[in-house]
This record gives C-alpha cells, structure tokens and sequence, in this order.
C-alpha cells in the first residue's frame, strides 16, 4: 500500500469509527497531531531516564499514533504525503548538489 493509499484507509476508518470529527479542520487535526508527538516525547524522556514503566513498544505505538493523525491532517488539507516527501527528498539533494539518486528516478523504475 502507498502512502496516499493509507491516507484514505485512515480518512474512511475515521468517518465510521469517529463520526463526531467528521467535520474536524485541518486546524483541529493538528491539534490532535501535536497531542500525538507530545504523547511520544513523553515516552521518549522516560525511556531516556530509564524509567521501568514505559517500553520502546509504547514508543512504537505513540509513533504510529502521530503518523495516523499527520496523515489525517495531510488529507484534510488534500497533502499527497508521498509526493511532498519525494519532492522535500529531493530539493534536499538539489541544495547539497549530491550525486545521489533523485527519489522521483526511483519511482519510475519501480513501474517498470
């Protein structure tokens, strides 16, 4: 499954499981993303300490948590994730003049 496809997968999961943030704006979803990525820094800080009552599987969680929301606020703002993270890969590459492989060449390949 490609990223724009879970985008949708969530939107769709959301509607049904959670029809009292149908109407939720993209202002709403990042609050809820903030929230997430608070929850995971948390965990993070007390894995650092080395606290007994947390486990690297709560990060896991939390970090899928935050993906889940980022891409329900990317939806809501019609954001195709996969293409903005290629484009934001390789304008990185462009800057640093690198003769690294541009990701947009790759994903031709890949439909071959």
């Amino acid at each position: 499954m490609n990223i724009r496809a879970f985008q949708l997968k969530c939107q769709a999961r959301d509607s049904i499981l959670f029809p009292e943030c149908v109407d939720w704006t993209p202002a709403d979803r990042l609050v809820e993303l903030i929230g997430e990525l608070g929850e995971a820094a948390n965990i993070q800080k007390k894995l650092k300490r080395d606290y007994n009552s947390v486990r690297f599987e709560d990060l896991e969680m939390e970090a899928g948590d935050a993906f889940v929301s980022f891409c329900l606020w990317a939806t809501g703002l019609n954001v195709d994730l996969e293409t903005a993270a290629i484009k934001a890969y390789n304008k990185v590459l462009d800057r640093k003049e690198s003769d690294m492989r541009r990701l947009d060449d790759l994903r031709r390949e890949d439909h071959s």
